[in-house]
C-alpha cells in the first residue's frame, strides 16, 4: 500500500512540473515576442530545474514567479483550469496580465 502511495505522489509531482514547465514555456514565447530588447534574467523560481534557455524580463519573470506561487497553493484536487474556477486567486491587475500571456501564446500555437 506504502508503494501505492508513493508512486500516486511521483506522479502528481511529475504532473505538476509538467505543468508548471508548461507555463514557463509560454511565459518564455510571450516576453520573446513582447520584449524582445528588455535585459533578460534567467528562471529559478521555487527551485524548479527549468530550461536555462529560458529568459524572460524582470515583468514576466514576476508574475511567472506569481503565478507558480498561486498554482502550488492551490487548494483544489485535482486543480481545475483556472478560468473555469469559482475561487479567483489572482489579483485583479495579475489576473489581467496572466490572461494577456495566455491569449497571445494561445494565437500562436
Amino acid at each position: 500500500m506504502e508503494r501505492l502511495i508513493r508512486h500516486r505522489t511521483s506522479s502528481a509531482r511529475e504532473k505538476t512540473e509538467g505543468e508548471l514547465l508548461d507555463l514557463a514555456e509560454y511565459f518564455n514565447i510571450y516576453c520573446s515576442g513582447k520584449h524582445e530588447s528588455v535585459k533578460a534574467l534567467y528562471i529559478n523560481s521555487w527551485g524548479l530545474i527549468m530550461n536555462p534557455n529560458h529568459k524572460l524580463c524582470p515583468e514576466c519573470q514576476e508574475l511567472l514567479n506569481y503565478s507558480i506561487n498561486l498554482y502550488l497553493r492551490c487548494p483544489h484536487s485535482p486543480k481545475p483550469d483556472c478560468k473555469k474556477c469559482d475561487n479567483l486567486c489572482f489579483a485583479p491587475a495579475y489576473r489581467l496580465r496572466f490572461q494577456e500571456v495566455i491569449r497571445f501564446v494561445e494565437g500562436i500555437l
